[in-house]
């Protein structure tokens, strides 16, 4: 099952969603929900930071939980 946000954004089960993806889709939804307040550009940037503090927080050991989308955290492996 897919979370929420993924399933809104137009993610199908069992495909691939890149970062371009993901930035194209947001940028859609802004424009299609707000009108065209954000650029492409600008809206990369948004997901390259939120990404960046989840790869922060996992460094520094933190679990993440975003509600409605899912949990983040580092499992030790053999």
């Amino acid at each position: 099952m897919l979370a929420p946000g993924l399933a809104a954004l137009g993610a199908l089960q069992g495909e691939w969603m890149t970062k371009a993806d993901l930035v194209e889709k947001v940028t859609a939804q802004i424009a299609r929900t707000a009108g065209p307040l954000i650029s492409k550009k600008d809206c990369a940037r948004v997901v390259d930071s939120f990404l960046d503090a989840i790869k922060a927080a996992l460094a520094e050991q933190h679990n993440i939980e975003v509600r409605g989308f899912g949990t983040f955290k580092i499992r030790q492996r053999k």
